[in-house]
């Protein structure tokens, strides 16, 4: 028999606790004492929202009173995102009594984009009240909410999904089909000790998420004050972008480049990637100040032969996304590998002796918002060189602008560590629920 443990750490100050401690022994699959049951033997109430005449109206939505769930509030992370909630009367609420909600339902997004998303209803939420895009699950005796939930997020459940998909934009999953899905059922004590994993490692997820939207904000407030104020400054002058240190100067986008061009267009150049060979730059993976290459295509080597001398990258030139939803976002070329750009992504050349590329791939992530007024609105926004170049960047001396982007280096690079710990756990989270909502592995119940 096999044991293992599984160790979670949270930071706390300097010192470190453990979250979860539990030894699990491997098994084959499905044990004889799991249980294969549909939905309608295990609850005791199945029900989408309210429908209909007396569904509130858009002018009925109120600032505050009774919080009235729709699809748009469970996301990706199957939680309930509290912001976008909105609210109904105590009045229309006693109208909409189909389905009233109590802690621990477990809700199932039952159409739309959204489709199969799934949330735990918390203590805040009970008496809430739910639109018809969900469907309530109220759980009986021989089920653990937390483990529906759970399982509700497994492949197994997804693949239940997918053979129920009828392909349509706004797919839709009735109480009927609800009814029918099937789940497996370990013994109750099992189910609460894999939920009671799970939910640990969701702690840990919650945590370090935490910990990246606290460094966002302090990201972003440190931009601001670094790229107008500077560090140290006491003597200001007036400018065309308000007051500026005196050693500061404003510059055209136009007098900070060397020199520019847009990436390959891929009809026109007949380019068609390819699984392997030379990684192409889209728009989709630039981020600010960093690439994400989880998303890769490639061009053949004979290709990237072809368009090399035009859009291949040099080693500090700044790329910047000037086509697409990714609109705004920059970062620096630190590397001499070979790479092609594509279409919607704008190679920039600073002139290095008054610009680092780094300080103006700063200062461009900085001012995405005010850019976007810059922005050709069409099928995809599209920001031009020429529209670029009525834009004024502030522009401390080189000195300076080497200490300022080292600051917000850092700042990124704690940021880098901390995003790729959350993808590690949630990575180990989809292990663990594929091999304990499966019963490849089984938990130790005392």
């Amino acid at each position: 028999m096999l044991y293992y443990k599984i160790y979670f750490q949270v930071a706390k100050g300097s010192k470190f606790k453990y979250v979860c401690h539990s030894r699990i022994d491997n098994v084959n699959n499905f044990s004889s004492d799991w249980e294969i049951q549909k939905l309608e033997h295990l609850t005791i109430k199945i029900i989408d929202g309210n429908y209909g005449s007396d569904y509130p109206s858009p002018q009925e939505m109120l600032n505050e009173g009774i919080p009235f769930l729709t699809s748009t509030v469970i996301g990706k992370d199957q939680k309930i995102n509290l912001s976008k909630l909105k609210y109904i009367s105590q009045e229309k609420h006693r109208l909409l009594a189909k389905a009233h909600l109590k802690e621990n339902d477990v809700l199932f997004t039952n159409r739309g984009a959204n489709v199969g998303n799934v949330a735990l209803v918390s203590e805040c939420l009970n008496d809430a009240n739910i639109g018809p895009q969900l469907t309530l699950l109220r759980v009986n005796s021989k089920l653990s909410p937390h483990f529906l939930y759970y399982f509700m997020q497994s492949n197994n459940f997804k693949l239940q999904l997918k053979r129920f998909d009828s392909g349509s934009a706004m797919n839709f999953f009735g109480i009927s089909t609800t009814k029918s899905l099937s789940i497996h059922v370990p013994p109750l004590l099992e189910q609460n000790k894999i939920s009671s994993i799970l939910n640990s490692v969701d702690e840990v997820i919650e945590y370090t998420q935490k910990q990246i939207d606290k460094l966002q904000y302090l990201k972003k407030a440190t931009m601001n004050e670094l790229l107008t104020k500077g560090i140290g400054h006491k003597d200001f002058k007036k400018s065309a972008l308000g007051r500026i240190p005196k050693s500061w100067e404003v510059l055209n986008f136009s007098k900070i480049i060397h020199s520019s061009n847009q990436g390959v267009n891929t009809t026109t150049e007949k380019v068609t990637y390819s699984s392997a060979g030379i990684r192409a730059c889209r728009s989709n993976n630039i981020e600010e100040n960093s690439f994400d290459w989880s998303d890769k295509k490639f061009v053949n080597q004979s290709t990237f032969d072809r368009l090399n001398d035009k859009f291949k990258p040099k080693l500090k030139d700044v790329l910047y996304c000037n086509i697409g939803s990714n609109l705004g976002s920059s970062a620096v070329v630190e590397t001499t590998d070979d790479l092609i750009i594509t279409w919607n992504v704008l190679r920039l050349t600073t002139e290095n002796s008054k610009v680092s590329p780094y300080f103006f791939s700063h200062s461009l992530n900085s001012s995405r918002k005010e850019l976007r007024d810059f922005a050709t609105e069409s099928t995809m926004p599209f920001i031009s060189t020429k529209a670029l170049s009525k834009f004024k960047f502030r522009i401390p001396p080189l000195d300076e602008q080497k200490k300022i982007s080292e600051v917000i280096d850092g700042i990124n690079n704690n940021l880098a560590i901390l995003k790729i710990r959350i993808y590690q756990i949630q990575s180990l989270k989809k292990s663990l629920m594929q091999d304990l909502l499966t019963g490849r592995v089984r938990v130790k119940v005392k």
